[in-house]
């Protein structure tokens, strides 16, 4: 265990990134402070005290469960944002309402000729599958008491790691567990496109 420089709470290790200047190598500062003053100062100078007021104001939500959403600036709890595992807290920066808009903009601004192209590669897949393949069957039923392998929830949909839309077949070592809200966010993303999104 380990206290935070900024919350002073004691933290396991892996509360903490990595560092090579400190003698225990792990930063003074836990994970998910380090992310607040960050997204706080958003590669200003910390010291200035708009910047410190607005850390102290997010850190202040964090610990309440909430959190401000980027785009709206309204203020919900954890739940209702976008799930993140790579962010200190978990949850994006969006709440739902407002990254699905802009999942639809994204949409809008593809040019139509990709969209339709997609939606026949796409079609075109699931025509040529006729009957599941013995060992896709059992596959699917391994993976259904699996959890998301995005984010951990439960499972709830079967995913295509390589999108159907992109000319994948549905073979079980392109199938993965996935929770619903993981499976629609990808969309017919590549798994690197929705790992970097």
């Amino acid at each position: 265990m380990k206290t935070c420089s900024k919350c002073k709470r004691a933290k396991p290790a892996y509360a903490f990134h990595a560092s090579s200047s400190t003698r225990d190598k792990l930063h003074t500062v836990c994970k998910k402070c380090r992310c607040l003053y960050v997204q706080a100062g958003r590669g200003k100078d910390p010291k200035v005290a708009g910047n410190q007021k607005r850390l102290a104001h997010l850190v202040a939500l964090a610990n309440e469960g909430l959190r401000k959403c980027a785009r709206c600036g309204v203020i919900l709890p954890l739940d209702r944002f976008e799930k993140a595992p790579h962010s200190a807290l978990g949850r994006g920066y969006y709440c739902r309402a407002c990254a699905s808009a802009r999942q639809q903009i994204r949409r809008r601004l593809l040019p139509l000729a990709e969209r339709q192209q997609a939606a026949w590669l796409r079609n075109e897949a699931r025509r040529t599958i006729i009957v599941d393949a013995p060992e896709v069957k059992d596959w699917r039923l391994i993976l259904r008491n699996d959890v998301c392998a995005y984010c951990g929830d439960k499972c709830e949909h079967i995913d295509h790691i390589v999108p159907i839309s992109n000319g994948a077949l549905t073979e079980w070592q392109n199938l993965t567990a996935s929770c619903a809200f993981c499976n629609q966010s990808k969309h017919d993303k590549s798994l690197l496109l929705y790992m970097l999104a």
